[in-house]
């Protein structure tokens, strides 16, 4: 694993529990997770893809809930940005 893995791990963790959704954790070392990572183009870690969006370096917990909210509720989503609350 490495040094940054653990707490992206866990910023995902966090920003997605008390939503419903599902969540998998890949390992590039094995050969199912280098086939996915090659998939995405994804040369380094920490990455996280969330619906075909890649997000590569450092995982914010706050960004990753915002955006998985603005797909899960994409009315409600416009409106936060329009009256930025």
């Amino acid at each position: 694993s490495c040094l940054h893995c653990p707490k992206a791990h866990y910023a995902v963790k966090q920003a997605i529990k008390d939503l419903k959704v599902d969540f998998e954790k890949i390992r590039i070392q094995k050969k199912e997770g280098r086939a996915r990572a090659e998939k995405y183009h994804i040369l380094g870690v920490p990455c996280l893809v969330i619906d075909g969006k890649v997000w590569k370096g450092q995982i914010d917990e706050e960004r990753i809930r915002n955006y998985i909210n603005s797909l899960l509720n994409p009315k409600q989503s416009l409106l936060d940005r329009l009256f930025k609350r």
